[in-house]
């Protein structure tokens, strides 16, 4: 049985309560930083990378500390949570669009193990190979 629309014999007041916007209450969240919520890197973690060349192009230029595993999955600001990265390489793996584990072996197993340490062994291989579960 199909029904039509209600009947209203009183169109609604300005002040009714049906007519108010409903606003979901405000979540606490972070102000955005330059690029993509990009993590902002301790002192270390920018002192370990300066001077070294990205480890997928191996640009010298614009080189960040790239988060291995990112703080909102629990990261850390240990220098060990970093490796060196370019801009785009950078971008391109906080995105899921870059498999990064073939660029970190052998020189980065010490990162690579640090990484295992936050999420364990299969969500890391995940999050590292691009193939990423945000916090599952």
């Amino acid at each position: 049985m199909r029904r039509g629309p209600l009947a209203r014999h009183t169109a609604l007041r300005a002040g009714s309560k049906r007519l108010q916007r409903r606003v979901p209450p405000r979540v606490q969240q972070q102000p955005k930083r330059r690029g993509q919520g990009i993590s902002p890197a301790s002192a270390a973690q920018r002192a370990k990378v300066r001077g070294k060349r990205c480890v997928v192009c191996e640009r010298r230029d614009q080189i960040t500390p790239m988060h291995l595993v990112d703080r909102s999955l629990g990261g850390c600001s240990e220098p060990q949570c970093v490796v060196p990265g370019c801009w785009e390489c950078h971008r391109l793996y906080e995105n899921g669009q870059l498999d990064l584990l073939p660029f970190l072996e052998p020189q980065w197993r010490t990162e690579q193990s640090h990484a295992v340490e936050h999420l364990g062994l299969a969500r890391t291989y995940r999050h590292l190979t691009g193939r990423r579960d945000h916090g599952r």
